[in-house]
């Protein structure tokens, strides 16, 4: 089954940032074309480089088909595969490789503003939680030393959301920025 598109484009951004190494094996070809940067042949008992696109693999089995036609045809066992040297384009697998550096170059230099990003948007959840339980002591008629303590909290709350909004703010401008520059 093919993924449904929004499946596959979170799958392919998870995929994409990740600064790891994965082994994808999927029929899903647009998944692969967004993803993959390098393509292995499995076959014959060997596991080998394709220097190739996801085209150039089709041609390929279309050209190990017809090979073992014409073998069969001519009354020769057709074991052997065609050489890969005539399918793939080295050109198409370099500018695949090309893109995925600059994907990993665009991440390593965004990385840092999506933690900022992410951090103030965890500080600022995490005062709107305090926020709603200081709200609710106010509620439970405490004592005036008790509200001049929440008032105090309240306004330090007040500052630490505006300071994480702010630096919301910058991270989210500088991603795109940065995602923008990378796109021209």
């Amino acid at each position: 089954n093919h993924l449904d598109l929004t499946t596959r484009e979170a799958l392919a951004m998870a995929l994409n940032e990740f600064e790891g190494t994965v082994m994808l094996v999927s029929h899903d070809r647009a998944l692969l074309r967004s993803v993959c940067d390098d393509f292995w042949l499995v076959g014959d008992g060997q596991v080998k480089p394709f220097e190739g696109d996801l085209d150039d693999y089709q041609r390929y089995l279309l050209d190990v088909a017809k090979a073992k036609r014409e073998a069969a045809a001519a009354g020769v066992a057709a074991s052997q595969p065609v050489a890969q040297a005539e399918a793939p384009r080295v050109n198409q697998a370099q500018a695949r490789r090309d893109q995925a550096a600059k994907r990993q170059a665009l991440a390593a230099v965004l990385k840092p503003h999506q933690k900022a990003l992410a951090a103030a948007e965890k500080t600022i959840a995490e005062a709107e939680a305090e926020r709603e339980r200081l709200n609710a002591q106010l509620m439970a008629s405490p004592t005036p030393a008790e509200i001049a303590d929440i008032g105090r909290r309240l306004k330090q709350l007040d500052d630490d959301v505006e300071a994480a909004e702010m630096a919301w703010l910058e991270a989210s401008e500088t991603i795109e920025t940065l995602s923008a520059q990378a796109e021209a």
